[in-house]
């Protein structure tokens, strides 16, 4: 059986945005308006630090330095198409990318 529940780690921006929306879901577009590719994993991590080195996000993604993560979103995934694409490279964490808007079923603030 497919699993249907996965989790986001955003900051504070994307969360307001969610918030925002009916429903929650997360959105398919990036704050300039373009076409994002959404990444989300199986795992699940209460500290934002912890989060950040197994998913290479935050202050150590490899590209660019992105917002550090504040909040765990939960995500039903039953229903939307998505790739698994292993292990993050550098990182510990699993990976998975869709084009599809998940519904957010909750919102949690992570530790640090």
């Amino acid at each position: 059986m497919p699993e249907t529940v996965a989790y986001r780690y955003v900051a504070d921006g994307e969360v307001a945005v969610i918030r925002a929306s009916t429903p929650q879901v997360v959105p398919k577009q990036n704050a300039e308006g373009k076409p994002k590719i959404i990444y989300f994993t199986w795992d699940l991590y209460t500290s934002a630090s912890v989060a950040e080195v197994a998913l290479q996000i935050g202050t150590f993604h490899p590209g660019v330095a992105t917002d550090i993560p504040t909040d765990r979103l939960d995500l039903d995934v039953s229903g939307i198409s998505y790739i698994f694409t292993g292990t993050v490279p550098g990182g510990t964490g699993t990976q998975l990318t869709t084009y599809d808007s998940p519904l957010v079923t909750a919102i949690t603030v992570l530790g640090p």
